[in-house]
Protein backbone atom coordinates (compact mmCIF):
# COMPACT_ATOMS: atom_id res chain seq x y z
CA UNK A 1 0.00 0.00 0.00
CA UNK A 2 1.16 3.53 -0.83
CA UNK A 3 2.44 5.03 2.45
CA UNK A 4 1.05 8.43 1.47
CA UNK A 5 -2.50 7.05 1.60
CA UNK A 6 -2.26 6.36 5.35
CA UNK A 7 -3.29 9.91 6.45
CA UNK A 8 -6.38 9.66 4.21
CA UNK A 9 -7.30 6.30 5.72
CA UNK A 10 -6.77 7.58 9.27
CA UNK A 11 -8.94 10.65 8.54
CA UNK A 12 -11.69 8.42 7.11
CA UNK A 13 -11.80 6.13 10.15
CA UNK A 14 -11.46 9.02 12.65
CA UNK A 15 -14.32 11.01 11.12
CA UNK A 16 -16.68 8.01 10.99
CA UNK A 17 -16.00 7.14 14.64
CA UNK A 18 -16.05 10.73 15.89
CA UNK A 19 -19.22 11.69 14.00
CA UNK A 20 -21.10 8.60 15.19
CA UNK A 21 -19.96 9.11 18.77
CA UNK A 22 -21.03 12.76 18.83
CA UNK A 23 -24.43 12.05 17.27
CA UNK A 24 -25.01 9.29 19.83
CA UNK A 25 -24.46 11.71 22.71
CA UNK A 26 -27.51 13.80 21.79
CA UNK A 27 -29.24 12.94 18.47
CA UNK A 28 -31.75 15.78 18.94
CA UNK A 29 -29.09 18.48 19.22
CA UNK A 30 -28.72 20.63 16.10
CA UNK A 31 -25.02 21.14 16.89
CA UNK A 32 -24.40 17.39 17.15
CA UNK A 33 -26.36 16.63 13.96
CA UNK A 34 -24.53 19.31 11.99
CA UNK A 35 -21.13 18.03 13.08
CA UNK A 36 -22.20 14.43 12.29
CA UNK A 37 -23.03 15.33 8.67
CA UNK A 38 -19.81 17.35 8.39
CA UNK A 39 -17.77 14.40 9.71
CA UNK A 40 -19.47 12.00 7.26
CA UNK A 41 -18.75 14.33 4.35
CA UNK A 42 -15.08 14.65 5.34
CA UNK A 43 -14.88 10.85 5.65
CA UNK A 44 -16.25 10.54 2.11
CA UNK A 45 -13.68 13.05 0.78
CA UNK A 46 -10.89 11.24 2.65
CA UNK A 47 -11.74 7.87 1.12
CA UNK A 48 -11.93 9.53 -2.32
CA UNK A 49 -8.44 10.94 -1.75
CA UNK A 50 -7.28 7.49 -0.61
CA UNK A 51 -8.53 5.99 -3.88
CA UNK A 52 -6.97 8.79 -5.93
CA UNK A 53 -3.51 8.28 -4.44
CA UNK A 54 -3.79 4.49 -4.80
CA UNK A 55 -4.90 4.63 -8.46
CA UNK A 56 -2.84 2.58 -10.88
CA UNK A 57 -3.73 4.50 -14.05
CA UNK A 58 -4.88 7.89 -15.31
CA UNK A 59 -8.44 6.65 -15.97
CA UNK A 60 -8.76 5.14 -12.49
CA UNK A 61 -7.42 8.35 -10.94
CA UNK A 62 -9.95 10.38 -12.95
CA UNK A 63 -12.81 8.23 -11.61
CA UNK A 64 -11.69 8.81 -8.00
CA UNK A 65 -11.25 12.53 -8.67
CA UNK A 66 -14.86 12.69 -9.88
CA UNK A 67 -16.06 10.61 -6.91
CA UNK A 68 -14.68 13.35 -4.67
CA UNK A 69 -16.47 16.10 -6.59
CA UNK A 70 -18.65 17.13 -3.67
CA UNK A 71 -15.75 18.52 -1.63
CA UNK A 72 -17.22 22.09 -1.65
CA UNK A 73 -19.95 20.94 0.74
CA UNK A 74 -17.26 20.30 3.37
CA UNK A 75 -16.55 24.04 3.32
CA UNK A 76 -20.20 25.11 3.52
CA UNK A 77 -21.05 22.51 6.20
CA UNK A 78 -18.04 23.55 8.26
CA UNK A 79 -19.31 27.15 8.11
CA UNK A 80 -22.83 25.95 8.97
CA UNK A 81 -21.42 24.19 12.05
CA UNK A 82 -19.76 27.44 13.16
CA UNK A 83 -23.09 29.28 12.73
CA UNK A 84 -24.81 26.75 14.99
CA UNK A 85 -22.00 26.74 17.57
CA UNK A 86 -21.85 30.55 17.78
CA UNK A 87 -25.68 30.73 18.00
CA UNK A 88 -26.29 32.81 14.86
CA UNK A 89 -30.03 32.16 15.13
CA UNK A 90 -31.19 34.94 12.80
CA UNK A 91 -29.00 33.61 10.00
CA UNK A 92 -30.04 30.00 10.64
CA UNK A 93 -33.74 30.90 10.50
CA UNK A 94 -33.35 32.65 7.13
CA UNK A 95 -33.89 30.15 4.31
CA UNK A 96 -32.50 32.55 1.72
CA UNK A 97 -29.20 32.72 3.61
CA UNK A 98 -29.09 28.91 3.66
CA UNK A 99 -29.29 29.00 -0.13
CA UNK A 100 -26.52 31.61 -0.28
CA UNK A 101 -24.27 29.44 1.93
CA UNK A 102 -24.89 26.05 0.30
CA UNK A 103 -25.90 27.14 -3.23
CA UNK A 104 -22.32 27.84 -4.40
CA UNK A 105 -21.22 24.47 -2.96
CA UNK A 106 -23.83 22.74 -5.12
CA UNK A 107 -22.87 24.76 -8.19
CA UNK A 108 -19.14 24.08 -7.75
CA UNK A 109 -19.82 20.37 -7.12
CA UNK A 110 -21.84 20.03 -10.34
CA UNK A 111 -19.12 21.92 -12.21
CA UNK A 112 -16.44 19.68 -10.71
CA UNK A 113 -18.38 16.54 -11.60
CA UNK A 114 -19.09 17.53 -15.19
CA UNK A 115 -15.90 19.41 -16.20
CA UNK A 116 -12.19 19.71 -15.38
CA UNK A 117 -12.38 23.47 -14.78
CA UNK A 118 -11.91 23.41 -10.98
CA UNK A 119 -9.28 20.79 -10.19
CA UNK A 120 -8.09 19.92 -13.68
CA UNK A 121 -7.01 16.41 -14.66
CA UNK A 122 -5.16 13.91 -12.44
CA UNK A 123 -1.39 14.30 -12.32
CA UNK A 124 1.12 11.58 -11.38
CA UNK A 125 3.55 12.66 -8.61
CA UNK A 126 5.80 10.87 -6.16
CA UNK A 127 2.98 10.37 -3.60
CA UNK A 128 0.58 8.87 -6.17
CA UNK A 129 -2.01 10.76 -8.20
CA UNK A 130 -3.14 14.26 -7.33
CA UNK A 131 -5.03 17.24 -8.72
CA UNK A 132 -3.75 20.61 -9.88
CA UNK A 133 -5.88 23.76 -9.76
CA UNK A 134 -6.00 25.14 -13.31
CA UNK A 135 -5.47 28.87 -13.81
CA UNK A 136 -8.91 30.01 -14.87
CA UNK A 137 -11.55 32.36 -13.38
CA UNK A 138 -13.86 29.57 -12.14
CA UNK A 139 -11.05 27.80 -10.31
CA UNK A 140 -9.96 31.06 -8.65
CA UNK A 141 -13.61 31.81 -7.80
CA UNK A 142 -14.03 28.44 -6.02
CA UNK A 143 -10.81 28.95 -4.06
CA UNK A 144 -11.82 32.51 -3.15
CA UNK A 145 -15.27 31.33 -2.00
CA UNK A 146 -13.73 28.61 0.18
CA UNK A 147 -11.21 31.00 1.75
CA UNK A 148 -13.94 33.59 2.38
CA UNK A 149 -16.10 31.10 4.32
CA UNK A 150 -13.10 29.83 6.30
CA UNK A 151 -12.06 33.39 7.21
CA UNK A 152 -15.65 34.25 8.15
CA UNK A 153 -15.72 31.15 10.38
CA UNK A 154 -12.60 32.36 12.18
CA UNK A 155 -14.15 35.84 12.59
CA UNK A 156 -17.40 34.45 14.07
CA UNK A 157 -15.54 32.09 16.43
CA UNK A 158 -13.26 34.93 17.59
CA UNK A 159 -16.23 37.24 18.17
CA UNK A 160 -18.10 34.53 20.07
CA UNK A 161 -15.03 33.74 22.20
CA UNK A 162 -14.57 37.40 23.18
CA UNK A 163 -18.27 37.72 24.04
CA UNK A 164 -18.28 34.86 26.56
CA UNK A 165 -17.99 35.89 30.21
CA UNK A 166 -14.51 35.07 31.54
CA UNK A 167 -16.12 33.44 34.58
CA UNK A 168 -17.65 30.80 32.31
CA UNK A 169 -14.33 29.01 31.86
CA UNK A 170 -15.84 25.82 30.41
CA UNK A 171 -17.64 27.66 27.60
CA UNK A 172 -14.58 29.85 27.07
CA UNK A 173 -12.34 26.83 26.54
CA UNK A 174 -14.87 25.23 24.18
CA UNK A 175 -14.95 28.39 22.06
CA UNK A 176 -11.14 28.60 22.04
CA UNK A 177 -10.75 25.02 20.79
CA UNK A 178 -13.40 25.45 18.10
CA UNK A 179 -11.60 28.64 17.02
CA UNK A 180 -8.30 26.76 16.77
CA UNK A 181 -9.95 23.96 14.78
CA UNK A 182 -11.38 26.59 12.39
CA UNK A 183 -7.92 28.10 11.85
CA UNK A 184 -6.20 24.78 11.07
CA UNK A 185 -7.75 24.00 7.64
CA UNK A 186 -7.05 27.45 6.22
CA UNK A 187 -3.47 27.39 7.57
CA UNK A 188 -2.76 24.02 5.96
CA UNK A 189 -4.49 25.03 2.72
CA UNK A 190 -2.42 28.21 2.42
CA UNK A 191 0.74 26.16 2.94
CA UNK A 192 0.10 23.20 0.63
CA UNK A 193 -1.89 24.92 -2.13
CA UNK A 194 -0.50 28.45 -1.86
CA UNK A 195 2.99 29.01 -0.47
CA UNK A 196 4.73 25.77 -1.44
CA UNK A 197 3.74 25.90 -5.15
CA UNK A 198 5.10 29.48 -5.31
CA UNK A 199 8.54 28.22 -4.30
CA UNK A 200 8.23 25.21 -6.62
CA UNK A 201 8.04 22.72 -3.76
CA UNK A 202 5.72 19.76 -4.33
CA UNK A 203 4.27 18.14 -1.21
CA UNK A 204 1.18 15.94 -0.66
CA UNK A 205 -2.08 17.79 -0.08
CA UNK A 206 -2.53 18.53 3.61
CA UNK A 207 -6.33 18.46 3.74
CA UNK A 208 -6.68 15.05 5.39
CA UNK A 209 -3.82 15.81 7.77
CA UNK A 210 -5.49 19.07 8.82
CA UNK A 211 -8.77 17.22 9.37
CA UNK A 212 -6.99 14.60 11.49
CA UNK A 213 -5.51 17.36 13.68
CA UNK A 214 -8.95 19.01 13.83
CA UNK A 215 -10.46 15.70 14.99
CA UNK A 216 -7.85 15.40 17.74
CA UNK A 217 -8.64 18.93 18.98
CA UNK A 218 -12.37 18.24 19.00
CA UNK A 219 -11.80 14.90 20.75
CA UNK A 220 -9.78 16.79 23.39
CA UNK A 221 -12.61 19.32 23.72
CA UNK A 222 -15.06 16.47 24.29
CA UNK A 223 -12.87 14.75 26.89
CA UNK A 224 -11.69 17.83 28.75
CA UNK A 225 -14.38 20.48 28.32
CA UNK A 226 -17.55 18.48 27.60
CA UNK A 227 -18.08 19.80 24.09
CA UNK A 228 -21.10 18.01 22.59
CA UNK A 229 -21.94 16.58 26.00
CA UNK A 230 -25.57 15.59 26.52
CA UNK A 231 -27.44 18.69 27.67
CA UNK A 232 -30.97 18.24 29.07
CA UNK A 233 -31.77 21.93 28.51
CA UNK A 234 -30.85 21.67 24.81
CA UNK A 235 -32.96 18.51 24.52
CA UNK A 236 -35.99 20.25 26.04
CA UNK A 237 -35.50 23.22 23.71
CA UNK A 238 -35.35 20.92 20.67
CA UNK A 239 -38.61 19.22 21.72
CA UNK A 240 -40.34 22.54 22.34
CA UNK A 241 -39.17 23.95 18.99
CA UNK A 242 -41.11 21.22 17.17
CA UNK A 243 -44.41 22.32 18.81
CA UNK A 244 -46.31 25.07 16.98
CA UNK A 245 -48.34 26.20 20.01
CA UNK A 246 -46.91 28.81 22.41
CA UNK A 247 -45.16 27.20 25.39
CA UNK A 248 -43.35 28.86 28.29
CA UNK A 249 -41.31 27.25 31.08
CA UNK A 250 -41.36 29.32 34.27
CA UNK A 251 -39.31 29.22 37.46
CA UNK A 252 -40.91 29.25 40.92
CA UNK A 253 -40.97 33.06 40.93
CA UNK A 254 -42.63 33.11 37.47
CA UNK A 255 -39.48 34.10 35.58
CA UNK A 256 -39.45 32.86 31.98
CA UNK A 257 -36.70 30.24 31.61
CA UNK A 258 -37.50 28.74 28.22
CA UNK A 259 -39.78 29.70 25.34
CA UNK A 260 -40.43 27.86 22.08
CA UNK A 261 -40.43 29.16 18.51
CA UNK A 262 -44.21 28.95 18.37
CA UNK A 263 -44.52 31.55 21.14
CA UNK A 264 -41.90 33.82 19.57
CA UNK A 265 -43.69 33.70 16.23
CA UNK A 266 -47.07 34.49 17.77
CA UNK A 267 -45.79 37.32 19.99
CA UNK A 268 -43.26 38.78 17.54
CA UNK A 269 -40.39 38.83 20.06
CA UNK A 270 -36.79 37.63 19.85
CA UNK A 271 -35.77 34.98 22.38
CA UNK A 272 -33.30 37.33 24.08
CA UNK A 273 -36.11 39.83 24.72
CA UNK A 274 -38.15 37.33 26.76
CA UNK A 275 -35.77 35.00 28.63
CA UNK A 276 -35.21 36.18 32.21
CA UNK A 277 -38.29 38.44 32.23
CA UNK A 278 -41.23 37.99 34.60
CA UNK A 279 -44.26 36.42 32.97
CA UNK A 280 -46.16 39.70 33.53
CA UNK A 281 -43.94 41.12 30.75
CA UNK A 282 -46.06 39.06 28.34
CA UNK A 283 -49.31 38.70 30.26
CA UNK A 284 -49.89 41.94 32.16
CA UNK A 285 -52.91 40.57 34.06
CA UNK A 286 -51.16 37.35 35.14
CA UNK A 287 -50.85 38.51 38.77
CA UNK A 288 -54.62 38.74 39.13
CA UNK A 289 -55.07 34.99 38.70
Amino acid sequence: MNIYTIPSLIAFISCILLGSNILGKSPGSKLNRTFFFYALLVAYISIAEFGLRQASSFNEALVWLKIGSFWPFAISLSFHFVLVFTKQRKILRNEMLHAIIHGPALAFSILELSTNLLTGNPKAVYWGWTYVFPHNPLSFLSIGWALALLLLSIFLCSKYYLKIDRNNSMKKQQAKLVLISAIIPISFAIGSDGLFPIINMEIPELFTLSVSVECIIIWYAIRKYKLFAFNIKDTIENILSSISEAIFLLSEDYTIQLVNQGALKILGYEKEEIIGKKVEFIFSDFGSF
